[in-house]
């Protein structure tokens, strides 16, 4: 396994340069850790998308319906952010168009998507640049252990 040493620590447990380098990948203590659905008020490169946050039974029957029909989501994914497969494996672009039109619906845009629901982790090394280049790299990524 190639990952870096940072990719198995706690929160608490990062430097605080490794901190700054998460929030610029949209990660939080809450999120990092997988403890809740809290957002973050702080900094992120892109708006939080705060309706994503919401519980399942909160959200308006139109947007579940959308969440549901449009991009696999059902009360337990929703609740559990990460958990619905399209979070970890597609950025904006690789979604079909339907599920880009249902992502749109909900309040998504592309950087939103790839940095707070998927985390650039569909990102190959090479589509990096600028800010979330120096991120990763600063939780010890190399080209090498990102594409493995």
């Amino acid at each position: 396994d190639d990952k870096p040493e940072s990719d198995d620590k706690w929160w608490a447990n990062l430097t605080d340069e490794e901190q700054i380098a998460a929030n610029g990948l949209c990660y939080f203590r809450e999120n990092w850790d997988q403890t809740d659905m809290n957002p973050n008020p702080g900094y992120f490169p892109h708006p939080l998308p705060a309706f994503r946050y919401v519980p399942w039974r909160e959200l308006s029957a139109d947007v579940r319906r959308t969440a549901r029909e449009g991009l696999g989501y059902i009360r337990e994914t929703w609740n559990a952010v990460d958990s619905n497969p399209l979070e970890a494996s597609d950025t904006f672009f690789d979604l079909n168009l339907e599920q880009q039109a249902a992502a749109q619906d909900l309040g998504f845009y592309p950087h939103t998507w790839d940095c707070h629901m998927n985390h650039f982790n569909s990102f190959y090394w090479n589509g990096f640049y600028g800010d979330a280049k120096v991120a990763v790299e600063t939780l010890g990524w190399t080209a090498v252990s990102w594409d493995y």
